[in-house]
């Protein structure tokens, strides 16, 4: 088979190209060996024994030694043979280089040359080496053509005298300086310390690999990279990656590697952005854990860019953390990474990257909803589904970006097979249990996961306060509708989410208000833990609320604050530095309310302790009054379910009980209790006694107006 009837893509091309290679630097050597023979000869006819002659010392010095050298190859009618020989092999070189070029490609070892800019000068030197680790009899005469036995390995004085002639005489030195393309890629790496002249050399093991057409990156490499997956970009974003695309080519020809800092919301689909420019450059994005690299010194680097090189890599770093950082060593490093990394970097922020260095930045706006609904669209479509109206629901409620979309599709399919079998299709169901074990995930450990399972007939509120929390449930499910159809989003730059204050004593009712509407949204809420929330080092407090809005951004979870007072209280007097940043968390917090597109819900026993600038932010105000006696019958009545055996309860008794709803649902469940250990079903007795309990736990004043005929026996419980 010729080279012409070999694929260009097939390893055999290749491993033809590198045999020729090595037929090559035999040659050269053999001819090396007839020269260094002859010399040999004159000096063993006039000076024989171990030592370094006068003869031979007058040679050393002769100007016109280098010169003599090839003038032998001229004349020698020997070395004119292996001469014409490496005519041929050259000629064998260039047939495999054309094989590859007419099939639309070329071989490993032109691609080398190419990404690295090497020159023929270079590539010789590479092929020297390379030749050594392919052929191990080379070794051995690398050492003989070099007069010394220890030294196995190619040398720059070898390759000067393999591959010299005039156009090395004045360039062979800088090839094998460390600001070279060979040393400063860390394509070859010396061995020792010592001259210049012989300079033990080796190829990096990646770099024979990849001449040898493996296509995969050292371990070091690999731990610190993961690829990013394909996404759809909506069409706002296609226009910014086609300016980009313009970016990219003006940097390559005016010579500088491109550095794009894309900035926008977590869930605006920077990566995603990102991927769809390297696709357009066939260049695959890989994100790059910038915490492994630190601290792993130069080699490292150079490691990394040679494998996006060799591999047609660019590197995608997600700053949001560092820039929202204090750490200034940690910015400083990144930039100084930007400034010497030779490779396309695209770095994500939630906002601009602040630096002197050349950096592009770009906005990336976040999907609305009808972008986020095509997306779902076109993602849903490339699986097995059997979707009805889940996908408006799932655009409206939650924020996620196209590599999430990507990511919640894929693990749907996954659960629906785990499930149902391989041949299942994924249903609304599937993607909206992946979709709330994501939102899950996104809030992290500062939110406690409420499952609602109240609805609108447990509440027993007055109907002012119902009306009023149907309205907040109405403007919620329909705010999409207002803000896109309607477009009244045009005329607010901030405050189109919704928040809410509840606000009363203890046990009204404001957390099961809560439940109630987030079951009618069907929404995940989240109790929020001020505990892990406030923190007394200065700054934390801000980045862990930015964490907890965030996570709701994306999930479209409710948020409730309980115990409101304690996070949103008033601003104090500045009386010393702890007053001055606790000031700076209110204030945080009012700016991420009022930026908040979701709906908060915050609940206080206190609203006189709230900071009043905050009140005026609020869009609703909901007072739970304590329930009076018509309102505890009702929930005493709906304590118990169906299931369980009540004897003789009298309604009107348990009503004169002045405990609001938390207490009655305390109450009923001690009760329910105690009948079980005596086997009967729940009676009088038993909620008094535990009535009685639950005064005595909250240091509450018993009466005989309220326990009645229960009154004397309860008194001795």
């Amino acid at each position: 088979m010729t080279a012409t009837q070999i694929p260009v893509n097939s390893r055999a091309l290749n491993s033809l190209y590198l045999h020729a290679q090595c037929k090559r630097m035999r040659l050269l050597v053999a001819r090396r060996v007839l020269y260094v023979r002859s010399q040999w000869a004159k000096a063993e006819a006039t000076e024989p024994g171990l030592y370094l002659g006068d003869a031979q010392a007058d040679r050393l010095l002769d100007e016109r030694g280098y010169h003599n050298e090839w003038r032998f190859y001229e004349e020698d009618p020997g070395a004119r043979k292996i001469g014409a020989d490496l005519a041929d092999v050259a000629g064998e070189l260039k047939e495999h280089e054309e094989a590859a070029r007419v099939a639309g490609g070329m071989v490993r070892f032109q691609r080398l040359a190419r990404l690295f800019s090497l020159n023929g000068l270079e590539m010789d030197v590479v092929a020297m080496c390379l030749a050594a680790e392919r052929d191990p009899a080379l070794e051995k005469l690398y050492a003989y053509v070099q007069d010394d036995v220890s030294r196995r390995l190619p040398t720059p004085a070898l390759a000067l005298s393999l591959f010299g002639g005039p156009r090395w005489e004045l360039e062979w030195t800088q090839v094998f300086l460390p600001h070279g393309a060979l040393r400063s890629y860390g394509l070859l790496r010396h061995t020792e310390s010592t001259g210049l002249a012989g300079l033990p050399l080796r190829l990096e093991e990646r770099v024979i690999a990849f001449l040898e057409g493996a296509d995969w990156p050292e371990d070091t490499v690999a731990a610190l990279l993961r690829p990013v997956a394909s996404a759809p970009i909506t069409e706002r974003q296609a226009d910014i990656a086609k300016r980009l695309d313009g970016l990219l080519d003006r940097s390559k020809s005016a010579g500088f590697w491109p550095r794009v800092n894309l900035y926008g919301p977590p869930e605006s689909g920077r990566a995603a952005v990102a991927r769809t420019v390297c696709e357009a450059k066939s260049l695959a994005l890989h994100e790059l854990d910038y915490a492994k690299l630190t601290g792993q010194g130069r080699e490292a680097v150079l490691a990394l860019e040679r494998e996006c090189l060799l591999s047609g890599w660019a590197l995608y770093l997600d700053a949001t953390a560092l820039t929202e950082s204090v750490d200034t060593a940690a910015l400083r490093s990144i930039e100084r990474l930007l400034d010497t990394l030779r490779a396309v970097v695209f770095l994500g922020s939630r906002v601009p990257f602040r630096t002197d260095r050349p950096l592009a930045a770009v906005a990336i706006p976040e999907p609305d909803g009808e972008e986020r609904l095509r997306l779902w669209q076109r993602i849903a479509a490339r699986a097995p589904n059997r979707l009805n109206e889940s996908l408006e629901t799932l655009a409206e409620h939650y924020t996620f970006g196209p590599g999430s979309i990507v990511r919640i599709v894929k693990e749907a399919v996954d659960q629906a097979c785990l499930s149902r079998g391989a041949d299942a299709e994924i249903e609304d169901a599937d993607l909206h249990a992946v979709c709330r074990r994501q939102a899950g995930q996104s809030m992290g450990v500062m939110a406690q996961a409420i499952v609602p399972r109240q609805t609108w007939a447990d509440l027993v509120v007055p109907e002012p306060v119902a009306s009023l929390l149907r309205d907040i449930a109405a403007q919620a499910r329909n705010r999409s509708h207002v803000y896109r159809t309607w477009k009244l989003d045009s005329k607010l730059s901030r405050g189109k989410g919704i928040s809410a204050l509840f606000t009363g004593p203890s046990g009204t009712g404001k957390t099961m208000a809560a439940e109630v509407i987030a079951n009618e949204l069907n929404l995940d809420l989240y109790r929020i833990d001020l505990a892990s929330v406030v923190s007394k080092y200065i700054g934390e407090t801000e980045k862990n609320l930015r964490a907890v809005f965030d996570g709701a951004e994306r999930s479209g979870a409710i948020l409730f604050f309980d115990e409101a007072d304690a996070l949103f209280g008033k601003r104090t007097e500045v009386s010393d530095s702890h007053d001055r940043y606790a000031n700076i968390e209110i204030d945080y917090l009012l700016q991420r309310m009022e930026e908040f597109s979701g709906l908060a819900i915050l609940a206080t026993n206190l609203k006189s302790n709230l900071d009043q600038a905050f009140l005026r932010r609020l869009r609703f105000l909901v007072e739970f009054p304590f329930p009076d006696t018509a309102m505890r019958e009702r929930i005493w009545r709906g304590a118990f379910p169906d299931a369980v055996p009540l004897e003789n309860i009298q309604w009107d008794a348990l009503a004169r009980l002045e405990v609001p709803g938390g207490n009655i649902r305390n109450i009923s469940l001690n009760a329910a209790f105690l009948a079980a250990a005596e086997g009967t079903g729940v009676r009088m007795d038993h909620l008094m006694k535990a009535a009685w309990r639950e005064y005595a736990k909250e240091e509450k004043l018993a009466s005989a107006a309220e326990f009645g005929e229960y009154w004397r026996s309860d008194k001795r419980v």
